[in-house]
């Protein structure tokens, strides 16, 4: 099964929110929980456990509870850092494009409230090897039964091109905030089968 960052999540009595974070137990390695993010600026993000996952689509997910139901459940909040100047920042990282700027100017405003025991994944983030990021995560797949995570799949882009590629959780070596890392080589991540970016 496979869980794509940003599909529309849908409960039995109407529509919930978007797919935005996936927990993973960093013992045991299965895929325990979604955040659900509320439409609107100023919104509400549910803890969402997996048990309430009925079906998976490219670009929705379906769940077995009620809206009142999930609005009853637990709130995912981000804990505010002082932001420092986006200047600063800048200064510091000569050299590289705008959007990294950006992005790490974000990454020093905000602190996720993620459980203790438990990292967290989400559209964009980094994955790489040890010299190089080979791609930006995309969506999580996971063996329905038990919920053990069994693949990333990424995308790379060229230019006007994309690819989408699998990774086995065999290859990976460690999830922080911010970055996968791979065991694998960048010439062993493009040795794999391009595919489409879901499959179930």
């Amino acid at each position: 099964m496979e869980i794509r960052f940003h599909s529309k999540a849908y409960c039995i009595d109407g529509y919930a929110g978007e797919v935005e974070y996936v927990f993973i137990n960093r013992r045991s390695w299965k895929v325990t929980h979604m955040i659900i993010k509320e439409d609107g600026r100023e919104s509400d993000d549910w803890i969402v456990p997996l048990r309430f996952l009925e079906t998976s689509a490219p670009d929705a997910v379906r769940l077995n509870c009620t809206l009142a139901q999930v609005r009853g459940l637990p709130h995912f909040t981000l804990l505010g850092l002082p932001a420092r100047n986006l200047y600063e920042t800048a200064g510091e990282l000569v050299g590289t494009d705008t959007y990294s700027v950006l992005e790490a100017s974000l990454r020093q405003a905000y602190e996720l409230n993620v459980p203790p025991g438990y990292d967290f994944l989400y559209w964009g983030t980094q994955v790489g090897t040890a010299d190089r990021q080979v791609g930006r995560l995309n969506a999580v797949r996971f063996e329905p039964k038990h919920h053990m995570l069994s693949a990333l799949v990424i995308q790379q882009r060229f230019l006007w091109m994309k690819k989408a590629y699998a990774i086995p959780s065999r290859n990976i070596a460690e999830i922080e905030p911010e970055i996968v890392t791979l065991h694998a080589d960048l010439t062993g991540v493009e040795a794999l089968p391009a595919m489409p970016p879901r499959r179930s």
